[in-house]
């Protein structure tokens, strides 16, 4: 999945909200290469894994679990 691709996908989850996508490469001495996909919408819900598909595929289970329990009853919230 492109950059580009996930934007578009992320969009379309955040339905309307802030949202924001990074993408981090790192690489060690050792030459391994350590990526991180984050993506973020607002109210403070974010992902990261190595790759979009599964970084995508959490938000909409975290954004689904928000939508059914609404804002003000997210996990974690007094």
């Amino acid at each position: 999945m492109t950059f580009k691709e996930a934007k578009d996908e992320l969009k379309s989850l955040a339905n309307g909200r802030y949202h924001s996508l990074s993408y981090e490469l790192t690489e060690y001495r050792s030459g391994v290469l350590q990526v991180k996909c984050w993506a973020y919408v607002d109210p403070s819900i974010s992902t990261e894994t190595s790759n979009w598909k599964d970084t995508l595929l959490k938000m909409e289970i975290q954004l689904k679990a928000v939508t059914e329990v609404g804002p003000s009853e997210a996990p974690g919230e007094e």
